[in-house]
């Protein structure tokens, strides 16, 4: 009789300021001069039980007439035991706290539409229900008038949006008791903060979100802080990542697609669980607008990296955007390694692909130096042209590094600080900087490649390769020109080798004190100075040249003057000749006590060790020398006609007729003479 009572008196009031009300299965509409009806509840007391499962029209038939329901009104069910609610595709707009205070609800139903639905929660979030928890079906777009920074769902578990959805706004996600969303493949853009601490109160131990494969466009902290997030995929269309996009996440696999062009500033920081990044390959570039915290700065975890495009770095260009990186690797469309882009404390392994030219400064400094590994390994492009200043400086752990055969510069403090062992540079690099090699106490040799152009060392602080623990050989295979030093920058050799294109040695080159062994190359000996060497060098060095020129090297100033000079030692046999004598071959080598091995063919195949053997008409051979602890010689190819009497008739390949075929001859008997092997 009261509820009689109450919806009376509210129709006639409602009728006396000129608008229709009628109720059609418990539900109050209010008619509006458009012909169109408002959703009201004028019938429900506060808190009743009210139909469990409110399904709203899209249209009502009152009295023969047929009304289109575009509107609920405010606080309509507003307190209402309501379980489920399903609003039509023909509501436009959803009044302020129209079904708040409903510890009973379970689901929320936007049909599916293609206009927006506008939430007019200017006090209360439209669905804001603290004793719920629920689970939400989004089937359009939403607008909303006020609230545009909160969830209209803030007890949400579940959301999914449907097939016509574009747009997810700013909030739209995010419920602390989230466990999952779906993001459709019609959404383009998800606005700020969309999910930003969604899921943290849940008790679930993982939020699940699903993103579509179309979303372009990612609002600022859309993710941020969603501590249960431990996977995404982004989708391959996706622009750019905003500023602390997955700030505060457990994403351990981080893949940014090609397609993304910028990372904003610490978009993916605070996460102790990350274990991969991997910066898909492209060939255009990904800008890193790290300004404030580096992209990846993550100090509880340690992750590994795969880069596949170049990085250009807005603010933070000397600190790596990987802090924590135990190992990277840089791949093939790559070309340029930025400043400090590799410099984690923890590195452990990287690797430099081939399509990489330049290496920026201070890209490796110090890298490694915290790591639990005894060694930091570096696989270095063979396409590497230059290398930044203090590129490798300082780290400890680096004790091998292969240098690019196309490399043009090692600059100034480039591998200081560095326990690199051996020391190769490349024929094609023209210059060396200032304590390029210094503070090396691992250092064993020095190789600098042969070459017809000479090399400047800049060594006008420090010398090149001044390292006070260290003792090591060194190699020099050409000219080396300095500029300012005219000491030696090579002050702990231990041993020096020289190559046949030097040509001169300047003064001070080796005035070493520890050198006990020179090996000169030239059969004819340079002229040099004498302060080319330490003085005390020629009472107690060796000096070795070649088989057979002892006095020549005798007779040569300067070169003479060295009390100890002996013929140097083979590291090669010879190639040996071949005789024929009574029917036999007889071999013989400058080498002494090597093993012959030969093979010949015609007429017969043959092949064997020895120092001799029976031959007969015409053959093929093939004939060389080795010893333990020597390389193998050279192959030397004879084609023999022989005369039934058993002597050589000729020897086909013979350029200089000297009745022997060795290295002068080799390289015609190969362009006539089928080997046989």
């Amino acid at each position: 009789m009261k509820k009689f009572i109450l919806t009376l008196v509210l129709m006639l009031t409602a009728l006396a300021a000129g608008a229709q009300t009628f109720t059609v299965d418990g539900l109050t509409y209010k008619v509006t001069k458009e012909n169109v009806v408002i959703v009201t509840s004028y019938s429900v007391y506060y808190g009743e039980s009210f139909h469990r499962d409110v399904r709203i029209p899209s249209t009502i038939t009152y009295e023969q007439t047929t009304y289109n329901v575009i509107a609920i009104g405010d606080e309509a069910f507003n307190g209402k035991l309501i379980t489920s609610i399903s609003i039509p595709a023909s509501v436009e707009s959803v009044g302020n706290s129209a079904f708040n205070f409903n510890d009973s609800l379970k689901t929320v139903r936007i049909e599916d539409g293609d206009t927006p639905i506008t939430l007019n929660d200017y006090y209360y979030a439209t669905f804001d229900n603290s004793g719920a928890k629920y689970t939400v079906y989004v089937g359009r777009n939403i607008e909303r008038m006020y609230n545009k920074w909160a969830s209209p769902y803030p007890q949400a578990t579940s959301i999914t949006w449907g097939p016509q959805v574009t747009a997810i706004g700013n909030g739209e996600g995010r419920s602390p008791f989230l466990k999952k969303a779906v993001i459709g493949n019609s959404v383009k853009s998800i606005g700020a903060e969309a999910f930003c601490e969604a899921g943290n109160a849940s008790e679930s131990d993982e939020l699940m979100i699903t993103m579509g494969v179309n979303v372009e466009s990612i609002g600022g902290k859309a993710f941020y802080n969603c501590a249960k997030l431990t996977s995404i995929e982004l989708p391959k269309v996706l622009k750019d990542i905003p500023s602390y996009c997955f700030n505060g996440t457990h994403i351990r696999d981080i893949v940014i697609p090609a397609s993304v062009m910028s990372v904003g500033n610490a978009a993916f920081n605070i996460n102790d669980s990350i274990k991969t990044v991997v910066i898909e390959d492209s060939n255009v570039s990904i800008t890193f607008n790290d300004y404030d915290y580096y992209n990846f700065d993550n100090s509880g975890a340690r992750y590994t990296v795969y880069q596949g495009r170049n990085i250009e770095r807005v603010y933070n260009k000397w600190a790596s955007p990987y802090p924590q990186a135990t190992s990277i690797t840089w791949g093939p469309q790559v070309t340029a390694i930025g400043n400090g882009e590799g410099r984690s404390p923890f590195l452990k392994k990287a690797v430099i692909g081939n399509s990489v030219k330049s290496i920026g400064a201070e890209a490796f400094c110090e890298a490694g130096n915290a790591s639990e590994s005894d060694e930091l390994m570096i696989t270095m492009g063979v396409n590497v042209e230059s290398i930044g200043g203090k590129a490798f400086y300082n780290c400890s752990k680096l004790t091998s590094i292969e240098l690019p055969k196309v490399l043009k510069d090692i600059p100034d403090y480039c591998f200081n600080g560095t326990h690199i062992r051996n020391i190769v540079i490349p024929a094609s690099v023209m210059s060396v900087g200032n304590a390029a090699f210094n503070i090396n106490d691992s250092i064993k040799t020095v190789i600098i490649e042969d070459s017809d152009v000479s090399i400047t060392f800049n060594d006008y602080e420090y010398y090149n390769f001044d390292n006070s623990g260290a003792r090591y050989t060194v190699y020099q295979g050409r000219n080396i020109e300095r500029m300012y030093n005219s000491s030696s920058p090579f002050p702990q050799a231990e041993s020096v080798a020289f190559g046949t294109q030097v040509t001169s040695l300047g003064s001070g080159m080796y005035d070493c004190a520890n050198i006990k062994y020179i090996i000169a190359p030239w059969e004819m000996p340079i002229s040099i100075n004498s302060d080319v060497f330490n003085s005390a060098l020629y009472g107690t060095a060796t000096l070795y040249v070649p088989r057979n020129y002892v006095d020549a090297y005798k007779a040569a100033d300067v070169w003479k003057d060295f009390f100890k000079i002996e013929e140097m030692e083979e590291t090669k046999c010879f190639t040996p000749t071949a005789t024929l004598e009574d029917g036999r071959l007889h071999f013989e080598c400058e080498t002494k006590d090597v093993t012959f091995h030969y093979k010949y063919t015609y007429p017969e195949g043959r092949e064997g060790t020895g120092n001799d053997v029976a031959v007969g008409q015409t053959i093929y051979l093939t004939l060389y020398a080795t010893k333990a602890g020597l390389e193998d010689s050279d192959k030397a190819y004879y084609e023999l006609e022989i005369s039934s009497g058993g002597s050589i008739i000729g020897i086909k390949g013979d350029v200089n007729e000297d009745g022997i075929v060795n290295g002068t001859d080799i390289q015609e008997v190969i362009n006539i003479i089928v080997e046989g092997e």
